[in-house]
């Protein structure tokens, strides 16, 4: 299991034993405080002996820029091959990356998955154990791809991995069920939840998906939905 920027913050932490401070006031168990403390503090060291990660260090220098535990500066992983991952992110033992890829922050990629060259996986997306993604693929922000039909199986042997084709765009907010395939240079919508195959070059939206347009349709809205939005500007 590898796991990319799991790191303690400080200004959540001093934030934490304040709160600590002031209930342990409210009871009238003042003697207590050390002791909440010093679990507090036990339990991070634990966290971080369980990290492998140079994201534990409490200041970092990123494209020059250096920041430190309590900012607001994403960190940027490097993965080999001109891939990235924006911490913190998880990614599963058995995980084959390609070349290019870029990693959202707080995506969650499970094991023995595959993503192809050029994928695109914005931040907040679940991609299950098992799942295929191709080459120039884009999912968006909180998308989720599903393995386990009757949860909780509790057994792998029952997981039906998604398959998504190359050049396939997945909205932000989107469900894919457990087996299905979204075909080549398909799309799927925002917020859709797909229960069954989208062929190819087909845009799917709604609960359950179906086609709405195809995906030429698509790009011509697209370029027109530009074009209209540098005449306005």
């Amino acid at each position: 299991m590898e796991r990319i920027g799991d790191h303690s913050r400080t200004g959540l932490d001093e934030v934490d034993d304040s709160l600590a401070r002031d209930e342990s006031e409210r009871l009238g168990g003042l003697d207590m405080i050390g002791n909440i403390l010093q679990m507090r503090a036990h339990a991070r060291a634990r966290a971080r002996e369980m990290v492998d990660s140079p994201l534990n260090e409490p200041e970092f220098e990123v494209d020059g820029v250096s920041t430190n535990e309590s900012g607001n500066r994403g960190i940027k992983m490097d993965l080999g091959r001109e891939s990235v991952a924006w911490a913190p992110c998880y990614i599963g033992e058995k995980t084959v990356l390609g070349r290019n890829i870029s990693v959202g922050c707080l995506t969650h990629i499970g094991r023995e998955v595959q993503i192809q060259n050029r994928t695109r996986i914005q931040g907040g997306a679940y991609i299950a154990d098992l799942c295929v993604v191709g080459e120039d693929v884009f999912i968006g922000p909180n998308a989720t791809l599903l393995n386990d039909r009757y949860p909780p199986s509790g057994d792998s042997k029952f997981w039906q991995s998604v398959t998504i084709e190359a050049n396939v765009i997945i909205g932000g907010g989107a469900t894919i069920l457990p087996g299905v395939t979204i075909g080549t240079s398909a799309v799927v919508a925002a917020g859709a939840v797909v229960t069954r195959d989208v062929p190819a070059a087909e845009v799917w939206a709604g609960v359950p998906a179906s086609k709405i347009m195809t995906r030429a349709e698509y790009n011509q809205r697209s370029i027109d939905f530009r074009s209209e939005f540098c005449d306005e500007s």
